[in-house]
């Protein structure tokens, strides 16, 4: 499911980031999303390998 949302620049509005169990749910997720009345259209990328992970980097402040 949804795991953070973000606005960024760029030709986006937001990232979204979703974890799924595989690619049918994966497609649930973007249906759902897509369903969503602010939405205009959804392109996605799946991470086949991460390079860096940084848990315990603070996010900015609020």
């Amino acid at each position: 499911e949804i795991v953070s949302a973000s606005t960024v620049t760029g030709d986006a509005d937001a990232v979204v980031h979703v974890r799924a169990r595989d690619m049918a749910h994966l497609e649930d997720v973007v249906e759902r999303i897509n369903a969503e009345p602010f939405v205009v259209r959804t392109r996605s990328s799946v991470v086949l390998t991460p390079l860096v992970r940084r848990p315990d980097v603070p996010g900015p402040a609020s």
